[in-house]
C-alpha cells in the first residue's frame, strides 16, 4: 500500500482486519478481511435501555468516544457521544432528540477505536 493508505491498513488491523495475503488484480491493493465475530466493534457492541433522566453529567473532555446508533422517528441515526464515568454513554435531551429516542427506547452502543 501507499503510504496514504497505511494510517487506514493500521486501524483496520487495530479493531480486528487481517492482510490475507491476496491482491486486488485491479489495483494492486492488498485484501484485508476478518470473521465478523474478530471485529472488535462488533464484538463490543451492545444494546440498552436509556434511562429515564434526560439530562447528560458533565463530561470530561479526555473520556472514551463511543457510538450511540436507534431505529427511533427519525429512522436509523447515530451520533458520537462521550462515555461517562460509569461506562454508560453520555445521551442528554439534545441527543435523544436528534435520535428520535426517550426514555425506555433500545439504543446500540459501540465503542470507538
Amino acid at each position: 500500500p501507499n503510504e496514504t493508505a497505511k494510517a487506514a491498513l493500521r486501524i483496520l488491523e487495530r479493531i480486528g482486519f487481517r492482510y490475507l495475503n491476496q491482491v486486488d488484480p485491479f489495483d494492486g491493493g492488498p485484501y484485508y478481511g476478518a470473521a465478523r465475530d474478530a471485529i472488535s466493534c462488533v464484538r463490543d457492541r451492545r444494546q440498552l435501555v436509556l434511562p429515564g433522566a434526560a439530562d447528560a453529567p458533565a463530561e470530561a473532555p479526555d473520556a472514551p468516544l463511543v457510538l450511540v446508533s436507534a431505529e427511533g422517528a427519525h429512522g436509523f441515526r447515530a451520533l458520537v457521544v462521550r462515555q461517562g464515568r460509569d461506562g454508560t454513554p453520555i445521551v442528554g435531551s439534545r441527543c435523544r432528540d436528534a435520535l428520535g429516542v426517550s426514555a425506555g427506547d433500545r439504543v446500540s452502543v459501540t465503542p470507538l477505536p
